[in-house]
């Protein structure tokens, strides 16, 4: 015989007692929650990484920028300018990376040298990237970064 609508069942009564709804326990839900926190956090300091490598693009663009404009001067001049920011014929006119994120500094090695160095602004988000604390180019085309290798900041 079946049970009527006021009669419960065996397994109701054994197993799911009356003030208590199937569902999750508060156990399987913070689990849930801690897994999803650790998801996340990874998800996050990934990202970040990914961020701060495409910035970089805008310290060695300006430094690509510059040593090209740099060779036109010294094809002018016979000599590299020794001014970033001055207009030409006496400088290279330079006014500051495109998004404000490197300070680029010029130093000449004699007539025939120089190195561009870019660095993070102070304030700057890419102050956080440890990889790639510094570029540089010089005269003959040499890459260089610190503390990481040219491979891992120029690319």
């Amino acid at each position: 015989m079946r049970p009527g609508p006021s009669q419960t069942t065996p397994w109701k009564q054994n197993f799911c007692p009356a003030y208590l709804s199937p569902g999750f326990t508060l156990l399987e839900i913070l689990v849930v929650i801690a897994i999803l926190g650790i998801l996340v956090t990874t998800a996050q300091a990934a990202w970040w990484q990914h961020v701060a490598a495409v910035r970089r693009t805008d310290a060695t663009v300006a430094l690509l920028g510059l040593a090209a404009t740099q060779e036109a001067h010294y094809l002018d001049a016979l000599s590299y300018a020794d001014k970033l920011t001055a207009p030409p014929p006496d400088g290279l006119g330079f006014e500051g990376t495109d998004n404000g994120w490197y300070a680029i500094k010029l130093e000449l090695n004699g007539p025939d040298g120089f190195r561009l160095t870019a660095v993070p602004q102070t304030g700057s988000p890419q102050n956080m990237d440890d990889d790639c604390r510094e570029f540089w180019i010089d005269q003959t085309g040499d890459r260089g970064s610190s503390p990481s290798p040219p491979s891992v900041c120029w690319d």
